[in-house]
């Protein structure tokens, strides 16, 4: 099935914090040209570490320039998985390498997509989240896709981050979405002041082209003590 996006995306400081660590990409009109219809990010820096935007920045970029290096066309759903899990790699080593030469500790999480024609490849380490909302004409469902990679007693402790040097697995699934399907991809900022119910409601009150604008700003209204970061994307055929 051909189908195409339509993406909103948001992203704030918040009340508290000086800076926005939080580091967005949403493709838009991009022509790939290898398969790859879209790719969105989110990644969130970890502010107790250093230069986390920094490292939330590496990350967006290095996914972006080696998963558009690579040609999708012809690749078994194994070689979509391996090609995904290495740019997860790429980025953690150019984060660690970053590090390094500027004698900085540094890490961040990362959740993307990217859809291949109808299917939808998730990708996530870290605590950044990964949400699909379904319509099925009675009800609407709002589904988690991703787990958080925090420890279970201290939920501000990643085990699971870009930029340290040990290998790891990413958490990496496939999505098959239809027209009218929603993806969301939102920083911790987000979802601690928001429940799904919010979401819910707000999806059904406002006018698609306003639903991150809005959602961020009543997040900042709730709490504000952290950056707030969303891109929500809607399926549309084509």
């Amino acid at each position: 099935m051909n189908i195409k996006l339509e993406t909103y995306s948001k992203s704030i400081t918040g009340m508290i914090r000086k800076d926005n660590q939080d580091s967005l990409f949403v493709s838009g009109e991009v022509n790939f040209n290898n398969g790859i219809d879209s790719l969105c990010a989110v990644a969130d820096g970890m502010g107790g570490l250093d230069c986390g935007s920094l490292a939330s920045k590496i990350a967006i970029d290095s996914i972006y320039e080696y998963l558009v290096g690579v040609n999708f066309l012809d690749l078994s759903e194994n070689q979509i998985f391996y090609e995904i899990k290495n740019a997860n790699l790429y980025a953690n080593s150019n984060i660690f390498s970053k590090g390094l030469e500027t004698n900085k500790l540094m890490g961040t999480t990362l959740t993307y997509f990217i859809s291949i024609n109808d299917t939808f490849y998730i990708s996530h380490i870290g605590d950044t989240r990964a949400y699909v909302l379904k319509n099925d004409g009675s009800k609407i469902n709002l589904e988690q896709k991703t787990v958080d990679d925090n420890m279970a007693n201290r939920k501000n402790v990643l085990t699971k981050y870009l930029g340290g040097k040990e290998n790891f697995e990413p958490y990496i699934a496939k999505e098959k979405l239809n027209p009218g399907d929603i993806i969301i991809l939102a920083s911790d900022g987000f979802y601690n002041s928001l429940n799904a119910d919010d979401i819910i409601n707000y999806i059904k009150e406002n006018k698609f082209e306003n639903l991150a604008s809005n959602l961020v700003n009543y997040a900042n209204e709730k709490n504000g003590s952290d950056n707030i970061t969303v891109i929500i994307s809607k399926i549309k055929a084509n």
